[in-house]
């Protein structure tokens, strides 16, 4: 392996390790118990209402209705 190959590899994993915290924050916060707020908010819950389901209950594959 020449030496621009095994620098490619080194760069590669730095980035890797350096973005892995706060991509691993920001996927926690999106993926967690985010709530939208103002219009966005307004819009999922008019849309709750209107398909009659209950937002905080858990979806499992095997619910039927």
């Amino acid at each position: 392996m020449s030496f621009q190959g095994s620098g490619q590899i080194v760069v590669y994993l730095a980035v890797l390790i350096a973005l892995a915290y706060p991509l691993g924050l920001w996927m926690a916060r999106i993926f967690g118990t985010f709530r939208p707020r103002g219009a966005t908010g307004a819009v999922e819950r008019g849309f709750y209402r209107l398909v009659r389901t209950d937002p905080g209950r858990e979806q499992t594959c095997s619910r039927a209705g």
